[in-house]
């Protein structure tokens, strides 16, 4: 009885399974097929809001069109900071400004150096460094320390309103806006860049600069060394003003880059700045980012036409296995130390006044006024094994110093790379008839560069063999 009363209620109908049309084609076919449609955009919309969400509409336009630069009008011409002038927060007496404009102009000063060697004793060392550089390189909210963390680039502290720069020539490739992580933010595309592996040869970088109160140039425009680009600010997720600055090689996924993601951080039960203070995905980081400060410090030159064609040249050449290339070079190097050493032996007994003829009773050198220190090496260096660097100290004239008028401390950091540097600190009774010899060994198996102060002199690049 409940089947037929079932039955006679739903009567079987022609249309169940066939429809007849009483319109257009196209209006039929949208609307049996509109649960499609529907499924699609949902999808669609999903995978779009997905890539928005984690890594900003240049990602996802860039995936959807692809972008393409015009690199060839783009000239390397070398590197500046970021930033030009701060406040000189050691004579600073009143309240820390928070604009800019209020920092008279004989309380500012250049940025001064970025210390690697200093910057990764953390906020326990309360030296000068730790009151403009808040947070080192992948360092860390707890101690500022380089490489204590996950935080990519380098934290400026500088007051609201200080004008911001482009480091290098490039393209403008994204000024957004993200309100609760960079804030706002420029990124610019440097093609044709030394690469600090290796800076003979050339790569693609992409320069942040992040928390800013204003941009001032927009997506598609080319910006030269220099060329002021925004003001600093504490926008997004910031405690107070200052300039996150990062440069992102071209391997990154997007930029800016950070190591991880807000759910990967959830997924390990890590808040955000927990994962920052553990070290989550730190290497990440230093696959896919550049030591900033470093790299801009670094001012590599760049890489002329002749050397290019040398480089054409010598690829042409017969062909020379890696095992007789080093070998040959270590023979090269020991030519190059003896002659050195030779050269620098005559130009000791010429400046003394030595002849053939042995001279009793020569007087001591006068004590002389030291203008700088010239840093010599071979160029190339083996991983695992240490390299000699020679510092000579020289006068105004470039004469080597035999006696140094004044005893001052000279400190050995790293300019770029991590380095350990045996002795950290010479004296001038450290140095033998001007000379002095000290050891480097490269515990990242990169580009080495050597820092001396405070003459502030850079050593050519080491390269690995």
């Amino acid at each position: 009885m409940h089947t037929q009363k079932y039955h006679q209620k739903n009567p079987f109908r022609k249309d169940t399974l066939y429809h007849e049309k009483d319109g257009s084609f196209t209006v039929w076919y949208l609307r049996q097929k509109s649960s499609f449609w529907i499924a699609s955009f949902s999808l669609l919309a999903f995978i779009a809001g997905n890539m928005i969400g984690q890594h900003g509409w240049y990602t996802f336009w860039n995936a959807v069109w692809g972008k393409e630069y015009n690199d060839h009008l783009i000239v390397y011409t070398g590197t500046v900071s970021p930033v030009t002038l701060i406040p000189d927060y050691k004579n600073w007496k009143e309240t820390l400004p928070q604009s800019y404009t209020d920092v008279p102009e004989n309380l500012l000063m250049p940025l001064p150096w970025y210390d690697s060697f200093d910057q990764k004793q953390g906020y326990h060392d309360a030296s000068f460094q730790h009151d403009v550089y808040s947070i080192g390189h992948l360092g860390s909210y707890l101690t500022g320390g380089e490489g204590d963390g996950s935080h990519p680039g380098v934290d400026i502290r500088v007051p609201i309103g200080t004008p911001i720069v482009s480091i290098a020539n490039g393209i403008v490739t994204d000024v957004q806006e993200d309100r609760t992580g960079f804030g706002k933010y420029v990124v610019i595309r440097h093609p044709h860049a030394p690469d600090p592996d290796d800076p003979s040869k050339l790569t693609v970088l992409h320069s942040v600069y992040a928390h800013l109160s204003e941009q001032l140039v927009q997506e598609g425009d080319s910006v030269i060394k220099g060329q002021k680009i925004a003001l600093s600010g504490m926008s997004g997720f910031a405690t107070g003003p200052h300039l996150h600055f990062q440069i992102d090689r071209d391997s990154a996924p997007w930029h800016p880059y950070w190591p991880f993601t807000i759910d990967e951080a959830v997924g390990a039960n890590l808040t955000f700045s927990q994962a920052i203070n553990s070290r989550f995905y730190q290497e990440r980081g230093y696959k896919h980012t550049v030591h900033s400060m470093l790299y801009v410090q670094a001012d590599y030159p760049a890489i002329s036409t002749p050397l290019i064609a040398q480089a054409k040249e010598e690829s042409k050449k017969e062909y020379v296995s890696p095992i007789e290339q080093i070998l040959a070079r270590r023979e090269e190097r020991r030519q190059q130390r003896l002659s050195r050493r030779t050269f620098v032996d005559l130009k000791l007994m010429a400046q003394a006044g030595m002849t053939d003829t042995i001279i009793e009773g020569l007087q001591e050198p006068e004590k002389q006024e030291v203008a700088g220190v010239e840093i010599s090496h071979d160029g190339r260096f083996i991983a695992g094994q240490s390299e000699t660097i020679v510092l000579t100290l020289v006068d105004d004239d470039g004469k080597i110093v035999l006696q140094p008028q004044s005893d001052i401390k000279y400190l050995l950091r790293p300019g770029y790379g991590d380095i350990h540097i045996e002795p950290t600190t010479l004296s001038a009774n450290d140095f033998r008839s001007g000379i002095a010899k000290i050891q480097i060994l490269s515990l990242d198996n990169k580009t080495m560069v050597l820092h001396v102060l405070p003459m502030n002199v850079l050593s050519e690049p080491l390269l690995r063999e």
